[in-house]
């Protein structure tokens, strides 16, 4: 039986928060100076960087999945950072940048980030406390307190962002926090960690691995800001802002 510690791989999930440097360097804009009139200049490069390496990453797991040699000296390389259903189909660092892909084709900026940090925190968050305080178990393995514990932190994590960036930031953004939209905000981070975390209670893995929760939980944070934050009265391109 495994123990604790071998169900919580922590050299994965602090690999997994470097994923953290792609919605950073967006909202960073490092690109602007490109084309400094266009606003959007850094999600664009970003993109099409973020489309150039996920073909890669593919063509390599195509090699892999098909080469067992290569396969196993992949696994002796990256083994750490797998996990075991890993070995034989896509890994789910492929999910995370195809998840980007899409985010930084459909989205702004700030809903980029508010999905990445949600995936990357709230998601290992309720790992652990799935893991190590976990009592009340479903049939699919998920623990009602790594439920509780995901809604918590990524309703926590996305207003502690949104406070930073209102705070740092002379934007004028809507979804900057302020006097007359804090109510709509709040309601809109409660909605978003609610269908965030149902998507995680009921995660699964399709297409050799390629569909998983590393691409279901980003996207969903996204289209619900956007869904509801459009009800909520937010503008639609303060939220949802195509490149096509």
């Amino acid at each position: 039986m495994e123990n604790k510690d071998s169900k919580f791989n922590l050299k994965r999930k602090l690999w997994h928060l470097l994923g953290l440097i792609i919605p950073l360097l967006l909202y960073l804009d490092v690109f602007r100076f490109v084309e400094p009139e266009n606003p959007h200049i850094t999600r664009f490069i970003g993109m099409y960087l973020i489309l150039i390496f996920l073909i890669f990453l593919l063509i390599v797991e195509l090699i892999r999945l098909n080469h067992e040699p290569f396969n196993q000296f992949f696994i002796r390389v990256t083994g750490p950072l797998l996990k075991k259903s890993e070995y034989h189909q896509i890994h789910g660092s492929i999910s995370y940048i195809l998840a980007n892909f899409l985010l930084f084709l459909f989205f702004t900026k700030e809903v980029i980030a508010i999905s990445c940090l949600i995936l990357m925190i709230s998601d290992p968050i309720a790992a652990y406390f799935g893991i190590y305080y976990g009592k009340i178990k479903f049939k699919n393995g998920k623990t009602l307190e790594g439920a509780v514990a995901f809604f918590i932190s990524s309703f926590v994590v996305s207003l502690l962002f949104l406070m930073l960036i209102s705070f740092i930031n002379n934007s004028n953004s809507a979804l900057f926090l302020s006097n007359q939209n804090i109510l709509r905000i709040l309601i809109l981070l409660t909605l978003t960690s609610f269908f965030t975390t149902l998507i995680e209670f009921f995660s699964f893995t399709a297409l050799m691995g390629l569909i998983d929760d590393n691409l279901t939980i980003p996207l969903t944070a996204a289209i619900t800001i956007s869904f509801f934050g459009y009800i909520l009265g937010f503008p639609i391109n303060s939220i949802f802002s195509p490149l096509i």
